[in-house]
């Protein structure tokens, strides 16, 4: 064990074993707390009415002769104590091929466990398994066993999703399995149900709207044809090398480096300023040592003055807080840029997840913008709402820009030291208005707010095409707003998640 408290650092030998009961009815753990309980195991209840007699006799021996009880099972209790220290002798010895640990890794990936403790302690308690039945090899029945074990209070509904098929495929195959047909028809009553609430809206505003022209008709059948891209497959990011912020925050995290005005932090420096009532011992010392010469010390080895008195600065790692402002308009759907979209999205929240981030989305398209993802880390949840993310309709670029920094700013109320980053993936064009003038102008002007707010970062993806003819909409956006522009083709695979890590996650 390791204890460190003001710069001293001390180790000492421990061996303890932490066991924790808990009622999932009371409230659950959170994920990251979760992870570092090893194995986990679930009781239930006896049902069978014969066990539950013998039960109940068993405890009516135990309370009429305790001693009694406890001494006939006594030579099982030994004979388990005698069987646990042959098989900690046996452990060392006991070997695992790479075959095994691969298996290991393989479970632990198709169960989607976030981070690599499960990898770990599947292989120990396959270890485990295996000297207790008296084995001088891990077979995969071990590991199976263990798994049962490592992975019941990590394993997460999500499984990364799969190519989707194609139309040959589907041809020769005959027929689909039950799980196809089953989303088929969950996707076919999704779509019965949006034509049904377009044409019903279409119905009631027909009065109001005969003297429109031909374009907005159009607009209102593209709508109805609004399109579900899947999910992209989710990559691994690389680690971030993240700068040290200078700003006080509180919070806990594990991607930027910030100062805190807590004691829980590390003691890189001391300061003359008395604000914290942390005392930095060394560094007083140090300012009063010169000093004693001329002072009177009076029962003490060192004399220390008002003047002399050092604060501790400390620092420790923060999480971010990243808002996705996503257009899902009908231009996102060519070149399948929504499809990148989510996968990057999944990918950083996968990131964040393990770097202990909030993350929200916001998802802008016909007349309005909507929080798609409301501040979370749940990957769960973040899937099932990207999956269902329908793209199509018209762009109402303020409405989203206006929605995401709002966001930011309730947030900033529930939690001062958050650090936000935004994130606005469009083209720049809109052609809905939120206060009745011209569309880009109240952009932009939206924009320039984020700008005066110091406490924000932005990022502007591009997802318009070069060409002939290229507006460059985004990129007047991003200088109004102060944020990175980058153009679609970072979108592609790695990049944006590469990007972003590098110039403004830090």
């Amino acid at each position: 064990n390791i204890v460190e408290r003001e710069g001293i650092s001390y180790l000492h030998p421990a061996k303890f074993i932490l066991i924790g009961t808990m009622n999932p009815e009371e409230g659950e753990l959170r994920p990251q707390l979760l992870d570092r309980f090893g194995m986990c195991i679930q009781i239930e209840g006896i049902n069978n009415i014969d066990e539950r007699v013998e039960l109940i006799k068993l405890r009516e021996s135990f309370d009429r002769d305790p001693a009694k009880f406890i001494m006939s099972y006594q030579k099982r209790q030994n004979e388990l104590s005698q069987r646990i220290i042959q098989a900690r002798r046996r452990f060392s010895k006991v070997k695992i091929s790479d075959k095994i640990i691969y298996l290991c890794s393989k479970l632990a990936k198709e169960a989607f466990v976030a981070g690599h403790r499960a990898d770990i302690i599947m292989r120990k308690v396959a270890l485990a398994i295996a000297s207790w039945e008296g084995r001088d090899e891990v077979i995969k029945e071990d590991v199976y066993q263990a798994a049962e074990l490592v992975l019941f209070h990590r394993k997460r509904e999500y499984t990364p999703p799969s190519s989707p098929p194609k139309p040959q495929e589907k041809e020769d195959s005959g027929e689909e399995s039950p799980r196809d047909e089953r989303e088929l028809e969950k996707e076919k009553k999704r779509q019965e149900d949006r034509n049904q609430q377009q044409v019903e809206s279409k119905e009631e505003r027909s009065g109001e709207e005969k003297n429109k022209d031909e374009s907005e008709n159009n607009i209102s059948v593209t709508l109805m044809n609004d399109t579900i891209f899947h999910i992209g497959d989710s990559f691994k990011v690389k680690r971030i090398q993240a700068e040290r912020d200078w700003i006080l925050r509180k919070g806990s995290g594990r991607r930027s480096r910030t100062r805190t005005p807590s004691k829980a932090g590390k003691y890189i420096m001391s300061k003359m300023q008395k604000e914290t009532n942390d005392l930095a011992l060394d560094a007083t010392l140090r300012a009063a040592a010169p000093h004693q010469i001329k002072r009177k010390r009076k029962n003490v080895a060192i004399a220390i003055e008002k003047s002399d008195i050092r604060e501790k600065v400390r620092e420790r790692k923060v999480g971010n807080f990243i808002v996705f402002v996503v257009d899902a308009s009908g231009s996102m759907g060519a070149g399948k840029r929504m499809i990148e979209a989510k996968g990057a999205i999944l990918s950083l929240l996968l990131d964040a997840y393990q770097k202990r981030d909030k993350i929200a989305m916001i998802a802008f398209r016909g007349d309005h913008a909507e929080v798609l993802l409301p501040p979370t880390n749940s990957i769960d949840l973040a899937h099932k709402l990207l999956e269902e993310l329908p793209t199509g309709g018209k762009t109402p670029l303020c409405h989203g820009i206006s929605l995401g920094y709002q966001l930011i700013q309730s947030y900033f109320q529930k939690d001062p030291y958050i650090y936000p980053l935004f994130i606005l993936i469009s083209d720049g064009k809109a052609n809905v208005s939120q206060y009745g003038g011209n569309p880009f102008v109240e952009a932009m002007e939206v924009a320039e707010e984020i700008r005066n707010d110091s406490r924000v970062n932005a990022v502007v993806v591009d997802v318009e095409k070069s060409g002939l003819i290229s507006f460059g909409l985004a990129d007047q956006l991003a200088n109004r707003m102060g944020a990175k522009y980058f153009k679609i083709e970072d979108l592609k695979a790695d990049t944006l998640v590469e990007i972003l890590r590098k110039d403004l996650l830090v």
